[in-house]
């Protein structure tokens, strides 16, 4: 709507309200990087878990050795190794992965709280 209004009527908002819908992470990005509108939306908030899985809040960040632990107390890195060329760690969709090692994992008792497989969403 914000690109059919300022293409037809030559006009674009500074400010922008709306609910939770237009408060996800693509969303604000394009309306304050790209059309430079300020919002006010409340922010959507997936952290939180409806399946039984760990939710973000369930991993403990050390700001320091910038890596998490998981409720077991094992060590989650966005690297575990040296590479000989620099990487940025990001997805195409902007987001770090932060990994264990498999070893710490497979018999962890909590695995299926923390890996909850698509296939078993409702």
């Amino acid at each position: 709507m914000i690109d059919r209004v300022e293409a037809q009527f030559d006009i674009k908002p500074e400010r922008l309200i709306g609910d939770t819908t237009y408060g996800t992470a693509p969303m604000l990005a394009w309306v304050v990087e790209e059309k430079d509108i300020e919002p006010n939306v409340p922010v959507w908030d997936k952290t939180e878990r409806k399946n039984d899985s760990f939710s973000s809040y369930d991993f403990h960040w050390n700001e320091e050795a910038e890596e998490y632990r998981c409720q077991a107390g094992n060590l989650l890195r966005r690297e575990w190794r040296a590479s000989k060329n620099e990487r940025l760690h990001l997805t195409k969709a902007n987001t770090i992965i932060f990994r264990s090692w498999q070893t710490d994992c497979v018999a962890c008792p909590m695995k299926a709280k923390c890996c909850f497989a698509s296939s078993q969403l409702p």
